[in-house]
């Protein structure tokens, strides 16, 4: 580790072997759930779960592939049902992922897991290696711009070659973009997605090709966000930067020893910098970890989730909420609304979205472990008083909002 805090090693074997070792923690801590309780990864199904009764409320859990917390164990063997990672040509529409920020066409690279999908510029793109879409594949619809990893020697992004991909033995499946057109370096990018996982891990790997040391403005990557809204904790390295879309939420977080991110304003979009000034010197490489979360809702809670996840390597939780009115009737949940799910160790603010309407007046999602205060506003509704839970990975906690029309409620 150098004092710009990236990964500093010396260059002794093949770059795609040093991208599968970057990888390992990573993988570690996507699968550390498989041997207990049958989880691999969150697996929030997006938007919200209805269900009721005890027999209804375990199926959830089963969803989720936590155990019920009553002694039973999971109703599926360890990741019996998660699917396998692929890398594959488009040669299809019917494969590309819709939305109104839906740019893939057909030759650009297809990678998914039946979790998440991400579409990556071809060879015939205008954008080649650049991530085009990325979305949850059960709602598939697209609120993202485009992620470019960059590489830079000045002021602009070395362009980048067409991506190579594959899948490897343990299911997990990978897209490879390297900078074109630069003799003095080899700098490369791996999209890796493993099974089950809702997190793209990104690394990129530069190494010199010179007997002199090589300069490099910065490394990073370019987002533009598209139709989602970003979310940026307070302070000088945020330890990573969120956007929200109205179905699904972005985050990029570093999964190497770095803290946090750096972020650059540009027209249109955002530089979120990993490294800043690089040296390259002969014999070494420079590795840079991050991850690219992909929440289920358009939400915080499940950005949230996904990251605690990465971060502490511990299964979530579930709350299970029920909605009265001031009468004691229940109601079904407010479609607009939010459920604020507050806690002093969030970040940023941690709230729930109430999609569209289910049917049915109990609803369903994944946290972290923690205690919380729950609260509700919107949809012309209000929480008459805040509930306090407990999240225990692995468990359902059931709460109970009793709610009120907004102009019921002091200012």
């Amino acid at each position: 580790m150098n004092s710009q805090g990236f990964h500093v090693s010396r260059v002794g074997s093949a770059m795609p072997t040093d991208i599968a070792r970057a990888s390992f923690g990573f993988a570690v801590a996507i699968s550390c759930g498989l041997a207990l309780c049958a989880c691999s990864e969150p697996l929030q199904n997006g938007g919200v779960v209805v269900f009721g009764g005890a027999s209804a409320r375990f199926d959830a859990m089963c969803r989720f592939r936590r155990g019920s917390g009553d002694g039973q164990t999971s109703c599926a063997a360890p990741s019996a049902d998660v699917q396998h990672a692929r890398a594959l040509r488009i040669d299809s529409e019917s494969l590309l992922v819709k939305g109104s920020r839906a740019e893939g066409s057909v030759g650009d690279v297809l990678l998914t897991n039946g979790e998440i999908s991400v579409v990556v510029g071809g060879l015939s793109s205008p954008r080649p290696g650049v991530i085009l879409d990325i979305v949850d594949a059960h709602v598939g619809h697209d609120e993202l711009g485009a992620l470019s990893p960059c590489v830079a020697d000045g002021a602009e992004c070395l362009p980048l070659a067409p991506p190579e991909f594959g899948q490897q033995l343990d299911g997990s499946a990978w897209v490879e973009v390297r900078v074109s057109e630069r003799a003095h370096i080899d700098a490369r990018t791996r999209f890796t997605l493993l099974p089950g996982a809702r997190s793209l891990l990104v690394t990129t790997i530069v190494s010199s090709r010179s007997t002199e040391p090589q300069r490099l403005t910065r490394i990073g990557d370019v987002v533009s966000w598209g139709s989602s809204q970003v979310t940026v904790p307070v302070g000088e390295t945020p330890p990573f930067v969120a956007a929200v879309g109205a179905d699904v939420a972005y985050a990029i977080m570093p999964v190497d020893d770095r803290p946090g991110v750096a972020l650059d304003p540009l027209e249109g979009a955002m530089f979120v910098r990993h490294a800043q000034d690089v040296v390259v010197h002969p014999g070494q490489t420079v590795r840079l970890d991050r991850a690219f979360v992909v929440a289920p809702r358009g939400d915080t809670l499940g950005v949230l989730t996904e990251m605690s996840f990465l971060r502490d390597g511990q299964a979530p939780g579930a709350i299970e909420l029920r909605f009265v009115g001031t009468d004691g009737v229940a109601m079904p949940p407010p479609a607009g609304g939010r459920v604020r799910v507050l806690s002093p160790s969030f970040p940023v603010e941690g709230f729930w979205a109430m999609g569209r309407a289910p049917e049915g007046s109990l609803v369903a999602a994944e946290a972290p472990a923690g205690k919380y205060e729950l609260d509700f506003d919107g949809a012309g509704r209000r929480a008459m008083g805040k509930v306090s839970v407990e999240v225990r990975p692995g468990k359902i906690v059931q709460a109970t909002l009793v709610l009120g029309a907004s102009e019921s409620v002091g200012p």
